[in-house]
């Protein structure tokens, strides 16, 4: 799955666009530190990690501590997952630009 679809499945218990938006760009704000090499492994992945725990203990506020923790990692690992790959897709763009879009390598 994308890094936009990951987002979305964290964001699909979420009421209200703002809140959603918030969350959606604040992701995509730390993708962008870490693409550009401003924030290391270990942070990109904490703060993940504290943002989606946030949001599943707002939208299953039945779930106990532990357990939350444990759907959080999970989930951002995912993403973490796929924002390695979108910035691995973006070098090879920068690098590389329309011969690699053309099947010319």
């Amino acid at each position: 799955m994308s890094l936009q679809a990951k987002i979305l499945s964290l964001l699909s218990g979420v009421v209200g666009a703002e809140n959603r938006l918030g969350v959606a760009s604040t992701i995509i704000y730390l993708c962008n530190l870490y693409f550009d090499g401003k924030i290391d492994d270990e942070t990109f992945k904490r703060e993940l990690r504290n943002i989606a725990f946030d949001v599943i203990t707002a939208t299953h506020p039945e779930l106990l501590e532990e357990e939350a923790r444990e759907e959080a990692n999970k989930l951002a690992d995912e993403i973490y997952k796929s924002a390695r790959l979108e910035g691995l897709r973006r070098r090879i763009l920068s690098t590389y630009g329309l011969r690699y879009m053309r099947g010319e390598l």
